[in-house]
């Protein structure tokens, strides 16, 4: 039976950091003919953007006017010996009309509108590719669009109409008559219509195509 031999632990030292420094020069030796290949790309875009379209606040006013129909008469009839008649026939009369009419167009606002195409590619002939590939893209949209707020008045007239009529007759001896015939008319009319457009509003619309290779 053959006894193990003994070996001295400086020995073992020496010979685990020789093999070490044998891989370590074999490693560098391999990078060194491969070569090692770091390509960064990095891409940002940033679109910003702020939009309103207001097609609305409109006010019409078809009519608005001030009308006052006023009829007066006095009729005064006397007679000592024989008949006697007063007659009043009149009249006042107003017409006011009016039309409002409000037609808006389309209101279309849009905050970013963007197409967006990154293509980042990294060749490598090494054998240890490094290479980073980032892309951000940052839309940011605010849009507003406005048909409304609209006002109009077909018929905002101030109307008065009075019809004031005094008859007198006297007679001591005779027949006395006194006659009024009047009136005081006011016709008002209107008509008011609105049609407004259509109204769409968008803050962001992108498209974005990314593409990344490494090789």
């Amino acid at each position: 039976m053959q006894q193990a031999k003994h070996i001295p632990g400086g020995d073992v030292r020496k010979a685990a950091l020789g093999l070490l420094l044998l891989v370590t020069a074999m490693v560098m030796l391999l990078v060194a003919g491969t070569g090692t290949a770091r390509a960064d790309q990095s891409v940002s875009v940033d679109n910003d953007g702020s939009a309103e379209a207001d097609t609305g606040g409109n006010v019409a006013v078809g009519n608005a006017s001030h009308n006052e129909a006023d009829n007066h008469q006095d009729a005064d009839a006397e007679s000592d010996d024989g008949d006697a008649v007063a007659v009043n026939s009149g009249g006042a009369l107003n017409h006011s009309d009016g039309t409002a009419t409000i037609e808006t167009g389309d209101a279309h606002a849009a905050g970013v509108v963007s197409k967006t195409s990154v293509d980042q590619e990294s060749h490598s002939s090494g054998s240890f590719d490094l290479s980073d590939q980032s892309v951000e893209v940052d839309n940011d949209g605010e849009a507003e669009a406005d048909t409304g707020d609209n006002v109009a008045v077909g018929n905002a007239s101030d109307n008065d109409a009075d019809n004031d009529q005094d008859a007198d007759a006297e007679g001591d001896d005779g027949d006395a008559v006194a006659i009024n015939f009047g009136g005081a008319v006011n016709f008002s009319d209107g008509t008011a219509e609105i049609d407004t457009g259509d109204a769409w509003a968008i803050g962001v619309l992108a498209e974005i195509f990314v593409n990344q290779m490494s090789s």
